[in-house]
């Protein structure tokens, strides 16, 4: 479910133009809302990155790089 909080709005965002083709018409511009549906799922997709880190996933600390670091007695 975690993972799905990225892949979704990831898979969303290299699928726009699919999404928007039964819109798409002469003298249309769909940059706007094709922008602002890029914005919601990067939107989306920080909030699962937020999700992941207060999860303790993903290392951002010192503490979580210690055993990388070479000890020399």
């Amino acid at each position: 479910m975690t993972v799905m909080a990225m892949w979704t709005p990831i898979k969303n965002i290299f699928s726009i133009n699919q999404a928007f083709a039964p819109y798409e018409s002469k003298g249309v511009s769909l940059m706007g809302p094709k922008a602002k549906y890029f914005m919601l799922n990067m939107g989306f997709c920080m909030a699962g990155v937020y999700k992941v880190y207060y999860m303790g996933i993903i290392p951002f600390s010192a503490e979580d790089w210690i055993s990388l670091v070479q000890h020399h007695p």
